[in-house]
């Protein structure tokens, strides 16, 4: 049976802010996952309401993800010269735009764009992870 110092204990306890800001984060990481995934259900009556073409039904699918994926080192680089709070949070306000959009759109092409709206802000959010926070720069 090992014991621990209760200085070990304490530094391995998470305070009330860091599970908050998990929370926060994981919640985020939900919600985009969400997105990215729940379209495929969403297709059937996005046909039947937008009635867009078979080209604008894929794009509809895809621009989520192509916007993610070409985006995503930028967000990186962006948290890294703005710090990750601040950008966090736009990318947040920008996923929450783009969700807005595409609740709101009357065409398929408005809902494109929306998707690709929240694309950009799940990659915005992606990184701040794993960067490290600014405190942590400054004892290095």
């Amino acid at each position: 049976m090992t014991t621990t110092s209760p200085q070990a204990d304490a530094a391995f306890r998470f305070d009330r802010r860091a599970w908050t800001t998990l929370l926060v984060l994981c919640t985020a990481v939900l919600f985009e996952g969400m997105s990215l995934s729940a379209i495929n259900v969403q297709l059937a009556d996005i046909r039947a309401d937008l009635t867009p073409s078979p080209d604008q039904l894929q794009l509809v699918a895809s621009a989520f993800l192509v916007a993610y994926a070409g985006l995503l080192l930028a967000g990186g680089g962006c948290a890294d010269r703005w710090g990750g709070r601040r950008v966090f949070l736009a990318g947040v306000a920008v996923f929450g735009l783009g969700s807005l959009g595409a609740a709101l759109a009357q065409d398929a092409l408005l809902l494109v764009l929306a998707r690709a709206v929240q694309g950009a802000g799940a990659a915005i959010t992606a990184p701040v992870g794993t960067v490290s926070s600014e405190s942590d720069r400054t004892s290095r």
